[in-house]
């Protein structure tokens, strides 16, 4: 795995984080409740609909903003 293509998104809880899971193809929960939760995954050459994916996740599930790391840096991404 080529470390830019690696995404790791913080999710609040197992479960939106299993729904999360579901929408990007390939990817993973992980985490638990004391040590918190995310989704990791390969962007696959496509970030930008993996982004889309996120914010249209964050939309549906009323989390105002989620922290993304690409590639091990982090960005914040909001709902709108």
């Amino acid at each position: 795995m080529a470390p830019n293509k690696v995404i790791r998104i913080e999710v609040p809880d197992a479960q939106r984080g299993a729904q999360l899971e579901e929408r990007l193809s390939g990817s993973e929960l992980t985490g638990s409740d004391p040590e918190g939760w995310a989704v990791v995954g390969m962007a696959d050459g496509n970030l930008s609909q993996a982004l889309g994916t996120i914010r249209q996740w964050l939309r549906d599930e009323a989390i105002d903003h989620t922290v993304v790391h690409v590639g091990g840096r982090p960005h914040t991404l909001t709902r709108d």
